[in-house]
């Protein structure tokens, strides 16, 4: 939705778009650097508003409002994102990658894989080809 927002003002006969609800493209854009920043730690829904500068509770309704799904979904759906990409490039165990990736344990990103892809972590490697990195890594 951030491009839509940035689509609307290049036709409008002012600076920027206002949408009502929405945040503005640079705190957007901020919110989102700071995710991926800090993707393998910690995230609260407080330390992404600070980082564009506003309480948390408003910057969740405009985060939602903007992006269409609540912060903590995206930064979950971003770590599964994460964890695909190692999975494809590294030969780690599964409990690594989700421990590189922010999650709690091996448990925690099955279920949020599940939830997000629709299949297990493990099924899902097993369907995808291995990068030549990868390759190298598990074969030596």
């Amino acid at each position: 939705m951030l491009t839509s927002i940035n689509e609307s003002a290049a036709g409008a006969p002012w600076s920027r778009a206002v949408v009502l609800g929405c945040l503005p493209t640079w705190r957007a854009r901020r919110a989102l650097a700071y995710v991926e920043e800090n993707l393998d730690a910690r995230i609260t829904v407080a330390d992404v508003a600070r980082r564009a500068n506003m309480s948390a509770s408003h910057f969740s309704r405009g985060f939602k409002r903007t992006f269409g799904v609540t912060v903590h979904a995206y930064v979950m759906r971003r770590r599964v994102e994460a964890a695909k990409g190692l999975m494809m490039e590294t030969s780690a165990t599964l409990s690594d990658i989700a421990i590189r990736c922010g999650l709690s344990d091996q448990s925690h990103m099955t279920r949020w894989f599940r939830r997000v892809v629709g299949v297990t972590p493990a099924s899902w490697r097993r369907t995808q080809p291995m990068s030549e990195q990868g390759c190298q890594q598990a074969g030596g």
